[in-house]
């Protein structure tokens, strides 16, 4: 028997304003749109190219914005409908952004 959750998908679109276009930057196999975060080339060397066209600063910060947001809210479950195109658990989108500015900040993980 399949379970299945109640618990709504918090969205966080409004954490992630101004980082549609880091995202864009790293687009590899497909496009955001259709296939999410599949779609990107999460390598250290395309993070950092990309990090050198934006704001890379002001995104690790945003980042850690969003990472607060999710570790102090109780759901398990976040959504990105606009920018990233895709959903999951709080786990996924706070390895995803810690990755990055881990990447972007030249730490060792």
């Amino acid at each position: 028997m399949e379970t299945r959750t109640t618990q709504p998908r918090i969205q966080l679109d409004s954490h992630l304003r101004g980082t549609r276009r880091f995202w864009k930057l790293l687009e590899e196999h497909c496009c955001i749109d259709c296939c999410g975060l599949d779609s990107l080339d999460l390598s250290v060397e395309r993070v950092l190219s990309a990090g050198e066209k934006v704001n890379s600063k002001a995104l690790v910060m945003q980042l850690e914005t969003a990472i607060a947001f999710m570790e102090s809210h109780p759901n398990r479950l976040f959504q990105s409908g606009d920018v990233l195109c895709c959903g999951g658990s709080k786990e996924k989108f706070i390895s995803l952004f810690q990755r990055v500015q881990h990447i972007l900040l030249g730490i060792s993980a």
